[in-house]
């Protein structure tokens, strides 16, 4: 007598749950871009149609400017040391790659800050001013969002609750870096890249 064969459906495992940090995080990228981009093509509207820009007298210190991008393109790679890092279960190196990443960042806010301080023009005194303000303003409050999200992901791997078999609070802390490396990159084009027509 043979035993009957028993149907049964497949199992019903799922799939590994999508990660709703980092979609939240690359939503929050996306919106901050187009903030950033939405002024940056006022600005260049601004300047195309403005009949002297920018106006007489007024002149970015190429210096800073450079200096920011060379701190910002520092820590794209100190966020990225932090993940992999992590990833291969050494925690002390993406600690440090993170101070590290953090205390660029500071660095970068500090040189924004002086920046500001060091023009010679108010955002009242016209339009250049206004949009320069802007930017700059914009990508300072961005940096600072992402500093604290840097300063969580730390405590986090700190206290083992980022660790290489979940690495993903530290790989969103990194997207949202590119994303304030990317809003610099864009107001440094429009600033002083195309300060002159």
């Amino acid at each position: 007598m043979s035993t009957p064969t028993m149907l049964a459906l497949p199992r019903g495992d799922r799939g590994r749950p999508t990660n709703g940090l980092s979609v939240a995080t690359l939503l929050a990228g996306v919106a901050e871009l187009m903030v950033v981009g939405a002024l940056v093509a006022g600005y260049l509207n601004v300047r195309g149609l403005a009949d002297r820009w920018p106006p007489k007298g007024v002149s970015l210190d190429n210096y800073l400017g450079t200096t920011l991008t060379i701190t910002m393109g520092l820590t794209i790679v100190t966020a990225e040391w932090a993940v992999y890092a992590l990833r291969r279960g050494n925690r002390r190196q993406s600690l440090g790659a993170l101070t590290l990443t953090g205390g660029l960042g500071l660095a970068f806010v500090n040189l924004l800050w002086y920046l500001g301080t060091q023009l010679h023009f108010g955002p009242a005194d016209h339009s250049y001013g206004a949009l320069a303000y802007a930017l700059l303003i914009v990508v300072g409050v961005i940096a600072v969002g992402g500093i604290g999200f840097l300063i969580v992901a730390l405590t986090r791997t700190m206290g083992d609750q980022a660790t290489a078999s979940d690495p993903s609070l530290v790989r969103a802390a990194a997207w949202h870096w590119h994303v304030v490396s990317a809003a610099w990159l864009l107001v440094f084009t429009a600033l002083f890249l195309l300060q002159h027509r």
